[in-house]
């Protein structure tokens, strides 16, 4: 069962992710009130949420975003345009499942 949350910036994201415990958290880079980092590390800083695989987005097609957000603990990184045969199959290599496609 997928259930989606949304949060609106980083700081809602970092308190969402601590009281849902979601399976997977889809990052932008550029939020309103903090950058992705500053989520990152609040996300591992917690023994809450370290644990909870981080997937970055952006529209930045270099590899320097890439290798930050990497070195900042996630799990991957994916360039918008979001392809969604990309988006899907990261969810199923994260989570170890196999999502029904429609």
């Amino acid at each position: 069962d997928v259930h989606n949350m949304v949060a609106s910036d980083g700081t809602t994201g970092v308190h969402i992710a601590g009281e849902e415990h979601p399976d997977i958290i889809f990052l932008d880079f550029n939020l309103t009130d903090i950058d992705g980092e500053e989520v990152m590390k609040r996300l591992k800083d917690d023994e809450n949420t370290a644990s909870i695989p981080v997937v970055m987005m952006s529209a930045d097609y270099s590899g320097v975003r890439r290798e930050r957000a990497i070195a900042a603990g996630c799990v991957d990184y994916i360039s918008k345009p979001i392809d969604k045969k990309l988006f899907v199959h990261t969810i199923e290599r994260e989570l170890g499942i196999s999502l029904q496609r429609v």
